[in-house]
C-alpha cells in the first residue's frame, strides 16, 4: 500500500470519528508535508512521520507496514490525542496486594509495602508486539543515523593504520641504512688505528714526537740581495709633457665664478676668460667655463673649487648634469624626469637629496661637458 493511500484512509477514518482538526494539526507538521505525500511528490516519507502517527494518533504499526487491520490500536470513537505514550495500559485484575491496600485505606491504615524479595525476584512483564515494533523502528532509525559516522570512523582508522605501517617501514629502512654506514665507518677507523699503531711500532716513538722533530728541507726566508738601478739624472716624461702643453692649442672661454654645486645661489660673471683645449669643443656650439662652489656633486667627479666646461643649452633631457635656474637661483645638479612627467634635480653626494621642480618658471641654461 502506498503512503498516499495510507494518508487518505487515515483522514477518512478521522473524519468518520468526528475529528475536524485535520491530520497536519494533529501531528504538529506543515500542511505541505501531508499534501506532498497525498500527491505522490514525496513517495518515501521519513520514519519520523511514522513514529508521530504511532505516538500521537495510536496508529497500528503493523497496519502502516503491511496494511493489516486494525488501523488504530484502540476502538474508541474519539482518539485520545493528549496521550503521549502507547499502548494504553489494559485494565488488570486487582491483585491481592492492591486489595489489601484498599482495605487498609478504608480502615485508615497505611498501605503495607511489598517485601524487598518480591521486588528483586519479580519477573518483568513480557513485551507486547506493539512495543517490540516501536522499539525495532527506533533501533532502525538509530542505526540509520549513526551509520555514516561509523563508516567515516572506520575509514579514518584504516587510513591511520596504513600510514603508521608505511612510516614504520620507512623508519626501519632508514635505520638499517644508518646502521650499515656506521659499521663501515667503524671498520675504517679500526683499520686506520691499526696502521697508526704499526707505524708507531716501526718508528720506536710516538708519531706526535716525530712530527715535531721533522726539519724542513728548505729555508723559509733565504737571504736575497737586491740590486737597485741608478735613478736617472733627468725626467724625460716631464719634458715631453711640457712640450705637449706648449703645442696643444687652446681656446679662452668666458669664466663664471661661484656656480653652486650645493645650495642654489646666483653665479658671478668675472668678465675674465679661462683656457680650454680646443679639442674639447665642437663647431657651432656655445661654451663657457664655471668655477664650482659646493660639494653636492662629488660622486659625479665635480669637486669644490674645480672648473667645468659647460655647453649652452635650454632643452631639458633626463639624465644630464645641467645648470638649472629655479626660484631666481642657479645650481648644478643631475636632471631627472619621473614616470608621471614631473622633473626633479638630484644631489650626488651620498645624501640622496633632491629638488622638486614645481614652479613652472624653471629653465635649463647649460649642460655639463667635463671638468677642465
Amino acid at each position: 500500500m502506498e503512503w498516499s493511500e495510507k494518508i487518505s484512509i487515515l483522514e477518512k477514518e478521522l473524519k468518520n470519528k468526528g475529528e475536524a482538526s485535520g491530520l497536519p494539526k494533529l501531528l504538529g507538521v506543515r500542511s505541505g508535508i501531508i499534501s506532498d505525500i497525498k500527491s505522490g511528490k514525496a513517495k518515501n516519507p521519513s520514519s519520523k512521520l511514522a513514529l508521530m502517527l504511532i505516538n500521537k494518533l495510536q496508529v497500528n504499526p503493523e497496519w502502516l507496514e503491511t496494511g493489516t487491520p486494525p488501523i488504530f490500536l484502540n476502538k474508541q470513537e474519539t482518539l485520545p490525542h493528549h496521550v503521549k505514550s502507547f499502548p494504553p495500559k489494559p485494565p488488570a485484575e486487582t491483585s491481592a496486594n492492591e486489595a489489601e491496600q484498599a482495605a487498609n485505606l478504608q480502615n485508615d491504615k497505611p498501605p503495607s509495602l511489598p517485601h524487598l524479595a518480591q521486588i528483586f525476584h519479580s519477573k518483568e512483564p513480557a513485551a507486547s508486539p506493539v512495543k517490540e515494533a516501536v522499539s525495532g523502528s527506533i533501533e532502525a532509525l538509530a542505526r540509520e543515523a549513526i551509520a555514516p559516522a561509523l563508516t567515516a570512523i572506520e575509514e579514518k582508522i584504516t587510513d591511520t593504520v596504513t600510514t603508521l605501517a608505511a612510516h614504520t617501514t620507512q623508519s626501519e629502512t632508514v635505520l638499517a641504512a644508518h646502521t650499515a654506514a656506521l659499521a663501515a665507518h667503524t671498520q675504517q677507523l679500526n683499520e686506520i688505528s691499526a696502521a697508526l699503531r704499526k707505524l708507531q711500532a716501526l718508528s720506536g716513538q710516538p708519531l706526535e714526537d716525530t712530527a715535531h722533530e721533522r726539519k724542513p728541507l728548505y729555508t723559509a726566508a733565504p737571504d736575497i740581495s737586491v740590486v737597485k738601478d741608478p735613478e736617472p739624472s733627468y725626467t724625460a716624461l716631464t719634458e715631453e709633457e711640457e712640450e705637449e702643453e706648449e703645442e696643444t692649442p687652446t681656446t679662452r672661454l668666458p669664466l663664471i665664478e661661484n656656480l653652486a654645486a650645493g645650495v642654489p645661489r646666483e653665479p658671478v660673471d668675472t668678465y675674465e676668460t679661462y683656457p680650454v683645449p680646443t679639442a674639447y669643443l665642437k663647431a657651432h656650439k656655445t661654451y663657457f667655463v664655471a668655477k664650482i662652489h659646493g660639494t653636492s656633486m662629488t660622486e659625479a667627479g665635480i669637486a669644490d673649487g674645480c672648473h667645468v666646461l659647460l655647453e649652452a643649452k635650454d632643452i631639458p633631457e633626463s639624465g644630464d648634469i645641467v645648470i638649472a635656474r629655479y626660484e631666481n637661483q642657479t645650481t648644478l645638479k643631475r636632471l631627472k624626469q619621473l614616470d608621471d612627467g614631473r622633473w626633479e634635480l638630484l644631489y650626488e653626494d651620498g645624501s640622496r637629496a633632491k629638488i622638486e621642480l614645481i614652479d613652472p618658471d624653471w629653465a635649463i641654461q647649460a649642460k655639463f661637458i667635463r671638468v677642465v
